[in-house]
């Protein structure tokens, strides 16, 4: 998902980029602005698993007579196509490296014991829950228990209601150990 975020992204710069521009906009001129665009994203350790591919997309808009533009596109309508199949098990993986990268929370599989201590800002799922709540074909049949603790807790839920890619509930809130047990739903129920 980080890979189709600065894909798109990309685009819609290039695009504004190119609206606010007079006349036409040569090739040579689309691909200096989307690699504009591209390079600062290199040295940003928020994009660290996606640098190959950064570095793969700045080699081709230097590459005389490429289609950096084209390419994107060609590799956004792979990208959708991808997202349309993917299953809500792959979902919460892409959920959890989202929540990893962009916002520092890290995740961890835990049992019961070790919900004693947990560490500040560190999501905590039972392994046997996952089972439980994803079938063999990684649909997820029931809501997803997480617990959370320390100063991004009391925002945990919005900020996996704001990706869309499920639906988070806040079932308990205990606001002197900063703590938070969160449900996490489907979208789609079918």
């Amino acid at each position: 998902m980080l890979l189709s975020s600065i894909i798109e992204n990309a685009l819609l710069n290039l695009y504004v980029n190119v609206s606010a521009a007079k006349g036409f906009t040569p090739l040579e001129k689309r691909n200096h602005i989307l690699s504009q665009y591209l390079k600062p994203k290199l040295k940003d350790p928020r994009y660290k698993s996606i640098k190959n591919e950064l570095k793969q997309m700045l080699y081709i808009s230097r590459t005389k007579r490429a289609n950096l533009e084209k390419k994107l596109w060609e590799l956004n309508a792979v990208s959708v196509g991808h997202r349309q199949k993917i299953n809500d098990a792959a979902k919460l993986f892409d959920q959890l490296n989202f929540l990893h990268d962009e916002h520092g929370i890290d995740a961890k599989l835990s049992h019961e014991k070790s919900y004693d201590s947990p560490s500040d800002n560190t999501i905590y799922v039972s392994p046997e829950h996952i089972e439980h709540c994803f079938n063999q074909s990684g649909k997820q049949t029931s809501p997803l228990s997480l617990l959370i603790q320390g100063d991004k807790a009391s925002g945990f839920a919005e900020l996996i209601n704001i990706r869309g890619l499920f639906r988070a509930e806040r079932k308990e809130w205990n606001e002197k150990a900063c703590q938070a047990h969160i449900l996490l739903h489907p979208l789609t129920q079918s």
